[in-house]
């Protein structure tokens, strides 16, 4: 698989920052590009230390959007990371966002957002289900005032 196949680059140098990614991470070695829920699937954590996936040319789809066969999910990604960075004894950092809600929020999507709210509680399942990990949740800091009781 060449990974920059898919995509185009846009950038005015035309650098390919895959290959540099690819090459700044043992090129190949142990290392892997990935662009579809099946070769993510097929990572092995335990010949793996680097994994770049490139699911989309930008945002990813909405999970009830999504190309179940072809697309991950926001859980098979954060599953595959805790496969991959729990090998290490030094311990890891992962940063998970659940972005689609809030973009879902901006396009007034209520229901959308809630289904992707779902999706991130499957995230969530998924790193409790590991018991491997502490891990924090926080949301949006208040703005202007709180939905539930409108200023008036």
């Amino acid at each position: 698989m060449d990974p920059g196949d898919d995509y185009e680059c846009f950038r005015e140098d035309k650098a390919d920052l895959i290959k540099k990614w690819l090459e700044d991470h043992g090129n190949g070695s142990r290392s892997a590009v990935v662009k579809t829920l099946e070769e993510l699937e097929g990572v092995k954590a335990d010949e793996t230390d680097y994994l770049l996936g490139l699911f989309a040319p930008s945002h990813l789809p909405f999970d009830h959007m999504r190309n179940h066969a072809l697309d991950p999910s926001i859980a098979d990604m954060t599953a595959k990371a805790l496969e991959i960075l729990t090998r290490n004894q030094k311990g890891f950092f992962l940063m998970v966002e659940g972005g689609r809600i809030d973009h879902a929020h901006h396009d007034t999507k209520a229901n959308r957002a809630l289904l992707e709210t779902i999706a991130m509680d499957q995230v969530l399942k998924t790193i409790r289900a590991g018991k491997h990990c502490k891990f924090t949740i926080k949301g949006d800091p208040s703005r202007d005032g709180n939905a539930l009781r409108p200023n008036v």
